[in-house]
């Protein structure tokens, strides 16, 4: 691998400082920014915060993910990141067909448990259990449905080991239930406080009472 570089690819970000530390700005960087998305990119895009490749401290470059970058005749594009259809369309403006990362937004409406018996008292718990109403399932794990046919991961299911991170706020965590086919814990213990009859409600605000 080889470090291009280039006036036009190597730009400085701008950046400010405040007793000392760094503030970064969000906004377009001019050469790497211009660079589309391909599922096999021919390059990376590196941060140098010291200036030892570029020169520039602070700076951002393009690293060549081929054998030989001087002989490149194609289009340089890069990768925005393992992303299902919902980010891309939010942040890009396009959608990517039979995308691997993609991602199911299960969502209980809010609005919804009005409607429901005994919706006052089910949205205090849900108030205090700080409830999850809605949670991101990886497509790849619903192949067989939203519930497991066994107890044990298939081949397939394994899959899921590798499966990306989700996050519009560019810090990316693994979900708690990467590995499941199951609903995450949080929205399914929301889910049961929404279904709960009379009897098992008075239980439950007893022994928070207690």
């Amino acid at each position: 691998n080889q470090v291009i570089k280039s006036d036009d690819l190597t730009k400085e970000t701008t950046h400010s400082t405040v007793q000392g530390d760094t503030v970064w700005v969000e906004g377009l960087v001019p050469g790497i920014d211009f660079c589309n998305h391909d599922l096999k990119p021919i390059a990376t895009w590196e941060v140098d915060g010291t200036g030892i490749t570029t020169g520039v401290p602070v700076s951002m470059y393009l690293l060549s993910a081929t054998q030989s970058p001087s002989q490149i005749v194609r289009e340089i594009s890069i990768s925005y990141g393992n992303k299902g259809n919902e980010e891309l369309l939010y942040l890009y403006g396009f959608v990517i067909d039979g995308n691997k990362d993609d991602y199911l937004m299960v969502h209980y409406p809010t609005e919804a448990i009005n409607t429901i018996s005994l919706s006052e008292s089910k949205g205090q718990l849900l108030e205090v259990q700080n409830a999850e109403m809605r949670c991101l399932l990886p497509k790849t794990l619903l192949d067989n449905g939203f519930f497991p046919l066994g107890t044990e991961n298939s081949g397939e299911n394994k899959k899921s080991n590798n499966a990306c991170n989700y996050s519009w706020s560019g810090q990316r965590k693994f979900p708690s239930y990467v590995n499941k086919l199951v609903f995450p814990e949080k929205f399914m213990a929301t889910l049961r406080t929404i279904a709960m009859q009379e009897d098992e409600l008075f239980k439950v605000s007893s022994m928070l009472e207690e």
